[in-house]
C-alpha cells in the first residue's frame, strides 16, 4: 500500500524521480535560449561537496614567456597577490504532492517541475544581472557602471562617457544603433575583442525589439540586427548575440563577456531533486528542487552599458 510506504519516509517512488528529471533535462533544451547567465557566463564545474571557491588572480603584466635552450627551466607562473573566496549558494523551490497522486500518472506533476525549474532559473538570471548585497555578488548591471572605460549614455559625451546617437526605439532617421554598438564594443578591454563570438548584448524585450527595426542605412531596409551581427563575429543573419531577458532593466542594453576573467558561474550540483521528506498532514509530502551555485564577478572592463533613450 502508498500509504504503508510513506509513513515516515516520504520518498517519491523512482519512477516518479526518473520521469521528472526527463522534464528538467527537456526544460533545459527548450529554454536555453532565455537562460540570460547561463548563455553568457562561463560554467566552472566543482565537486558536490564544495561550499566555497577560491578564485586566484594570475598575474598577466609580468613578462610574457619567451623561447628558451631546452636545458633551461621556465619561470613559475604568478597568480598574483590575491585570492577571492566565492560561496556557493543554494537556489531552492518545491512543490507538494498527496499520497493519492502515486496512483496516477507522474505526468500531471510536470508543471510543478517546470515551474520550479522556471524560477530557480529566473532568480539566478535576476542575481546575475542586478546583483544580490545579502550574498556579496556584484551583477551585471553593477560591474557595467564600475567600467573604466565609460559607457554610452543618452547624456552628451562628457568624460569617458559618449553619449548615443539618437533615441533607439524612436522614428528618427539620424538615430545610429550600429554606431552606438561600436563605440559600446570599443570600451571592452582589448582582450575580449580578440574573440568576437564571446561578446553578447543583453535587453528586455522591447529594448531588443530596436535591432528588428529596419535599418535606415541599409539600401534593402534590412532589419538593424543585420548590420550589427558582425561587431559580435557573427555572419549577419545570425541572432545568436542577441540574448533577451526581461529581468534587465528597461531603456538599457548590455554587452557581456563570455570569459572566465570576467565573471564564473561555479556549479557545484546542477539541479537536484530531493523527495526524501517526512509525510505531512492530510497524506501531503514535498518535492524539493535546487542547485548550488556561486556567482562570481571579476572583471568590470568585460561589461558596458548602452542607455538607448
Amino acid at each position: 500500500m502508498a500509504t504503508d510506504m510513506l509513513y515516515g519516509s516520504g520518498i517519491v517512488p523512482g519512477q516518479f524521480t526518473a520521469t521528472f528529471y526527463d522534464y528538467i533535462s527537456e526544460w533545459y533544451d527548450v529554454n536555453l535560449d532565455n537562460q540570460m547567465a547561463r548563455k553568457c557566463t562561463v560554467v566552472t564545474q566543482v565537486p558536490a561537496t564544495t561550499d566555497t571557491y577560491e578564485i586566484n588572480k594570475i598575474d598577466f603584466a609580468s613578462d610574457d614567456v619567451v623561447p628558451k635552450a631546452k636545458k633551461t627551466p621556465g619561470v613559475e607562473v604568478s597568480l598574483g597577490s590575491t585570492t577571492e573566496n566565492t560561496p556557493l549558494w543554494r537556489w531552492p523551490d518545491f512543490f507538494v504532492m498527496n499520497e493519492d497522486d502515486l496512483e496516477k500518472d507522474p505526468m500531471l506533476q510536470r508543471r510543478y517541475v517546470e515551474g520550479c525549474m522556471a524560477k530557480i532559473f529566473r532568480g539566478e538570471d535576476k542575481v546575475w544581472f542586478a546583483g544580490r548585497t545579502v550574498n556579496n555578488i556584484s551583477g551585471v548591471d553593477t560591474m557595467a557602471g564600475l567600467n573604466a572605460n565609460g559607457a554610452v549614455t543618452a547624456a552628451a559625451s562628457s568624460g569617458v562617457n559618449t553619449g548615443n546617437v539618437g533615441a533607439w526605439l524612436t522614428a528618427d532617421t539620424n538615430r545610429d544603433i550600429y554606431e552606438d554598438c561600436r563605440v559600446a564594443r570599443g570600451k571592452l578591454d582589448s582582450k575580449y575583442r580578440t574573440n568576437l563570438k564571446n561578446l553578447f548584448m543583453i535587453g528586455s524585450a522591447a529594448s531588443m525589439d530596436a535591432f528588428w527595426q529596419k535599418d535606415p542605412y541599409s539600401d534593402n531596409s534590412e532589419p538593424i540586427f543585420k548590420s550589427v551581427g558582425p561587431l559580435f563575429g557573427r555572419t549577419p543573419d545570425d541572432t545568436s548575440w542577441m540574448v533577451t531577458n526581461d529581468q534587465v532593466s528597461a531603456g538599457y542594453v548590455y554587452i557581456v563577456t563570455k570569459n572566465r576573467e570576467a565573471a564564473e558561474l561555479i556549479q557545484a550540483r546542477g539541479v537536484t531533486i530531493d523527495d526524501n521528506y517526512p509525510r505531512k498532514p492530510i497524506k501531503n509530502f514535498e518535492v524539493h528542487l535546487y542547485q548550488d551555485v556561486g556567482i562570481a564577478f571579476h572583471d568590470p572592463n568585460a561589461f558596458v552599458e548602452i542607455q538607448i533613450t
